[in-house]
Protein backbone atom coordinates (compact mmCIF):
# COMPACT_ATOMS: atom_id res chain seq x y z
CA UNK A 1 0.00 0.00 0.00
CA UNK A 2 1.36 3.11 -0.81
CA UNK A 3 1.59 5.68 1.74
CA UNK A 4 3.91 8.16 3.56
CA UNK A 5 5.21 4.61 5.81
CA UNK A 6 4.64 2.11 2.86
CA UNK A 7 5.99 2.04 -0.86
CA UNK A 8 4.71 -0.67 -3.02
CA UNK A 9 7.84 -2.70 -3.72
CA UNK A 10 9.27 -3.49 -7.26
CA UNK A 11 7.32 -5.31 -9.15
CA UNK A 12 4.17 -4.84 -7.42
CA UNK A 13 0.50 -4.97 -9.15
CA UNK A 14 -2.05 -2.24 -8.28
CA UNK A 15 -5.54 -3.04 -8.08
CA UNK A 16 -8.33 -0.95 -6.69
CA UNK A 17 -8.97 -2.92 -3.33
CA UNK A 18 -5.55 -5.25 -3.60
CA UNK A 19 -1.90 -4.79 -4.09
CA UNK A 20 -0.01 -8.23 -5.44
CA UNK A 21 3.51 -8.14 -4.22
CA UNK A 22 6.89 -10.45 -4.70
CA UNK A 23 7.03 -12.32 -1.76
CA UNK A 24 10.40 -10.94 -0.20
CA UNK A 25 12.34 -10.48 3.21
CA UNK A 26 9.62 -7.62 4.08
CA UNK A 27 6.22 -9.87 3.81
CA UNK A 28 7.68 -13.16 4.26
CA UNK A 29 6.55 -13.49 7.83
CA UNK A 30 2.62 -12.53 7.12
CA UNK A 31 2.44 -15.03 4.23
CA UNK A 32 3.85 -17.96 6.60
CA UNK A 33 1.07 -17.01 9.02
CA UNK A 34 -1.31 -17.22 6.56
CA UNK A 35 -0.15 -20.71 5.56
CA UNK A 36 -0.62 -21.97 8.42
CA UNK A 37 -4.56 -20.71 7.91
CA UNK A 38 -3.98 -22.00 4.13
CA UNK A 39 -3.75 -25.60 5.40
CA UNK A 40 -6.89 -25.87 7.29
CA UNK A 41 -8.79 -24.12 4.81
CA UNK A 42 -11.06 -26.99 3.39
CA UNK A 43 -11.67 -25.61 -0.59
CA UNK A 44 -7.65 -25.55 -0.17
CA UNK A 45 -7.18 -29.26 -0.12
CA UNK A 46 -4.94 -29.79 2.77
CA UNK A 47 -1.35 -28.88 3.29
CA UNK A 48 0.91 -27.90 1.01
CA UNK A 49 4.42 -28.73 -0.38
CA UNK A 50 6.97 -26.05 0.71
CA UNK A 51 6.46 -23.01 -1.14
CA UNK A 52 8.34 -21.94 -3.94
CA UNK A 53 9.26 -18.08 -4.47
CA UNK A 54 8.78 -18.20 -7.66
CA UNK A 55 7.18 -20.85 -10.44
CA UNK A 56 7.67 -21.42 -13.77
CA UNK A 57 5.73 -18.26 -15.57
CA UNK A 58 6.24 -15.73 -12.46
CA UNK A 59 6.63 -15.18 -9.15
CA UNK A 60 4.92 -16.23 -6.01
CA UNK A 61 3.26 -12.85 -4.99
CA UNK A 62 1.55 -12.04 -1.55
CA UNK A 63 -1.87 -10.46 -1.83
CA UNK A 64 -1.72 -7.22 0.67
CA UNK A 65 -5.23 -5.18 1.04
CA UNK A 66 -5.41 -1.55 -0.22
CA UNK A 67 -7.23 -0.20 2.71
CA UNK A 68 -5.87 -2.06 5.79
CA UNK A 69 -2.41 -2.85 4.76
CA UNK A 70 -1.90 -6.29 5.75
CA UNK A 71 -1.35 -9.32 3.77
CA UNK A 72 -4.82 -11.50 3.35
CA UNK A 73 -3.43 -14.44 0.58
CA UNK A 74 -1.23 -15.12 -2.33
CA UNK A 75 -1.02 -16.37 -5.68
CA UNK A 76 1.55 -18.73 -7.23
CA UNK A 77 1.91 -20.66 -10.59
CA UNK A 78 3.87 -23.79 -11.78
CA UNK A 79 3.94 -25.72 -14.93
CA UNK A 80 2.22 -28.75 -14.71
CA UNK A 81 4.65 -31.94 -14.95
CA UNK A 82 4.97 -33.48 -18.07
CA UNK A 83 2.64 -30.93 -19.84
CA UNK A 84 5.04 -27.92 -21.21
CA UNK A 85 2.78 -24.72 -21.37
CA UNK A 86 0.47 -25.50 -19.06
CA UNK A 87 0.09 -23.33 -15.90
CA UNK A 88 -1.49 -24.69 -12.62
CA UNK A 89 -2.19 -21.26 -10.94
CA UNK A 90 -3.04 -21.19 -7.33
CA UNK A 91 -5.30 -18.51 -5.28
CA UNK A 92 -5.74 -18.45 -1.67
CA UNK A 93 -7.15 -15.30 0.50
CA UNK A 94 -7.88 -15.47 3.76
CA UNK A 95 -12.00 -15.98 3.91
CA UNK A 96 -11.93 -13.78 7.59
CA UNK A 97 -10.43 -11.27 5.95
CA UNK A 98 -11.40 -11.29 2.42
CA UNK A 99 -14.33 -9.72 0.55
CA UNK A 100 -17.02 -9.92 -2.52
CA UNK A 101 -14.19 -9.33 -5.38
CA UNK A 102 -10.72 -9.77 -4.22
CA UNK A 103 -10.49 -13.19 -5.73
CA UNK A 104 -11.02 -12.27 -9.11
CA UNK A 105 -9.42 -9.31 -8.43
CA UNK A 106 -6.01 -10.90 -7.60
CA UNK A 107 -6.41 -13.34 -10.66
CA UNK A 108 -7.22 -10.74 -13.03
CA UNK A 109 -3.87 -8.85 -11.28
CA UNK A 110 -1.84 -12.22 -11.87
CA UNK A 111 -2.72 -13.81 -15.07
CA UNK A 112 -1.27 -11.43 -17.64
CA UNK A 113 2.03 -12.26 -16.09
CA UNK A 114 1.66 -16.26 -16.56
CA UNK A 115 0.68 -15.07 -20.14
CA UNK A 116 3.85 -12.92 -20.92
CA UNK A 117 6.30 -15.97 -19.48
CA UNK A 118 5.06 -18.38 -22.19
CA UNK A 119 1.95 -19.69 -20.63
CA UNK A 120 -0.43 -21.28 -22.97
CA UNK A 121 -2.68 -22.92 -21.13
CA UNK A 122 -4.29 -22.33 -17.39
CA UNK A 123 -5.34 -25.10 -15.54
CA UNK A 124 -7.68 -24.83 -12.90
CA UNK A 125 -8.64 -27.59 -10.50
CA UNK A 126 -12.08 -26.71 -8.15
CA UNK A 127 -12.45 -29.18 -5.33
CA UNK A 128 -16.61 -29.42 -5.96
CA UNK A 129 -17.87 -28.71 -2.85
CA UNK A 130 -15.90 -25.19 -3.25
CA UNK A 131 -19.91 -23.84 -4.77
CA UNK A 132 -18.80 -20.38 -4.72
CA UNK A 133 -16.03 -20.98 -7.21
CA UNK A 134 -18.07 -23.83 -8.98
CA UNK A 135 -20.89 -21.19 -9.55
CA UNK A 136 -18.97 -18.58 -11.24
CA UNK A 137 -16.98 -21.41 -13.23
CA UNK A 138 -20.20 -23.17 -14.75
CA UNK A 139 -22.21 -20.18 -15.14
CA UNK A 140 -19.42 -18.07 -17.12
CA UNK A 141 -17.36 -21.07 -18.53
CA UNK A 142 -19.56 -23.85 -18.38
CA UNK A 143 -19.49 -27.52 -16.99
CA UNK A 144 -15.79 -28.48 -16.25
CA UNK A 145 -13.84 -29.68 -18.74
CA UNK A 146 -12.90 -32.49 -16.65
CA UNK A 147 -14.65 -34.17 -14.07
CA UNK A 148 -12.68 -36.64 -11.58
CA UNK A 149 -15.19 -38.20 -9.61
CA UNK A 150 -14.47 -38.71 -6.05
CA UNK A 151 -10.50 -38.15 -6.58
CA UNK A 152 -9.47 -36.42 -3.34
CA UNK A 153 -10.31 -36.83 0.37
CA UNK A 154 -10.43 -33.75 1.80
CA UNK A 155 -11.99 -32.75 5.48
CA UNK A 156 -13.20 -36.80 6.22
CA UNK A 157 -14.85 -37.28 2.61
CA UNK A 158 -13.90 -38.12 -1.05
CA UNK A 159 -14.75 -35.24 -3.86
CA UNK A 160 -15.23 -34.97 -7.15
CA UNK A 161 -12.25 -32.82 -8.40
CA UNK A 162 -13.72 -30.41 -11.20
CA UNK A 163 -11.15 -29.21 -13.79
CA UNK A 164 -11.23 -25.74 -16.16
CA UNK A 165 -8.49 -25.03 -19.01
CA UNK A 166 -8.59 -21.53 -20.75
CA UNK A 167 -5.71 -19.91 -23.19
CA UNK A 168 -5.19 -16.37 -23.33
CA UNK A 169 -8.30 -15.96 -25.20
CA UNK A 170 -10.47 -18.14 -23.78
CA UNK A 171 -9.71 -16.41 -20.39
CA UNK A 172 -10.23 -12.94 -21.91
CA UNK A 173 -13.91 -13.67 -22.99
CA UNK A 174 -14.78 -15.40 -19.19
CA UNK A 175 -13.48 -11.96 -17.55
CA UNK A 176 -14.99 -10.05 -19.86
CA UNK A 177 -18.32 -11.86 -19.14
CA UNK A 178 -18.14 -11.52 -15.55
CA UNK A 179 -16.78 -7.66 -15.80
CA UNK A 180 -20.16 -6.92 -17.39
CA UNK A 181 -22.11 -8.46 -14.34
CA UNK A 182 -20.05 -6.71 -11.81
CA UNK A 183 -21.25 -4.02 -9.34
CA UNK A 184 -20.72 -0.82 -11.52
CA UNK A 185 -20.81 -2.76 -14.98
CA UNK A 186 -17.97 -2.26 -17.52
CA UNK A 187 -15.22 -1.41 -14.64
CA UNK A 188 -12.35 -2.85 -14.46
CA UNK A 189 -12.28 -6.69 -13.29
CA UNK A 190 -12.61 -6.73 -9.65
CA UNK A 191 -15.28 -9.61 -8.42
CA UNK A 192 -15.80 -12.25 -5.94
CA UNK A 193 -13.80 -13.26 -2.70
CA UNK A 194 -15.72 -14.80 0.19
CA UNK A 195 -19.51 -14.35 0.66
CA UNK A 196 -19.31 -11.54 3.01
CA UNK A 197 -20.94 -8.96 1.48
CA UNK A 198 -18.44 -5.96 -0.29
Amino acid sequence: MSGPTRVDPQGSLRGRWLTLEPINDVNVVEVTALDHARARTPEMGGPQPARKWAGRFGPTMAIRANDSGVVIGSVENDEMVGYPGVAVFIVYLDPSRSRRGFVIEATGLYLPTLWRNGAEILHLEILSFNREMTHILDKRHGPPDVRLRKHAYVAGHYWDLLVYGFDASAWAAFSARLNAVLPGGQRRIAALGSGRPG
